[in-house]
């Protein structure tokens, strides 16, 4: 019960305060108030680029485009995957599910033959990558 009670209060307090913050992956970002919007208007801002997943990505190969497996994202979403080492990035289709989670629960995301070697070499096989969501379904 007491666990109960300190988690009500934390989400009061975040959701009280206009300065809070929360951390979203990367980074900690600032929690903005909703609360007294009306639902309209919540529903169409669009802030998903704000929102940022860290993790590591593999490739397959699979049609040879743009083209991404995902676990977190719905099919049809647009994603922009960012290799933090050289700063290069590849907007990303998402068409299949995968990678396994439950196995190496790093990887948040299978990348196509072509858009993994737009970002890094192939012979890694491994990367660590920055997901910005562009546009989800």
């Amino acid at each position: 019960m007491r666990n109960f009670v300190l988690l009500t209060a934390l989400c009061f307090i975040i959701s009280t305060s206009a300065l809070s913050q929360i951390k979203t992956g990367c980074q900690w970002l600032p929690v903005k108030d909703y609360q007294n919007w009306p639902i309209e208007k919540v529903d169409s801002l669009n802030d998903h680029s704000l929102i940022k997943h860290c993790g590591q990505a593999t490739w397959y190969r699979y049609r040879g485009g743009l083209y991404a497996a995902s676990t977190k994202f719905k099919k049809g979403s647009v994603l922009r995957v960012t290799n933090p080492v050289n700063h290069k990035h590849v907007d990303v289709i998402v068409n299949d599910y995968g990678p396994n989670c439950r196995r190496r629960p790093k990887r948040i995301i299978d990348l196509d033959r072509i858009a993994f070697a737009k970002i890094a070499n192939l012979s890694c096989g491994v990367i660590d990558i920055v997901i910005t969501p562009l546009k989800i379904f």
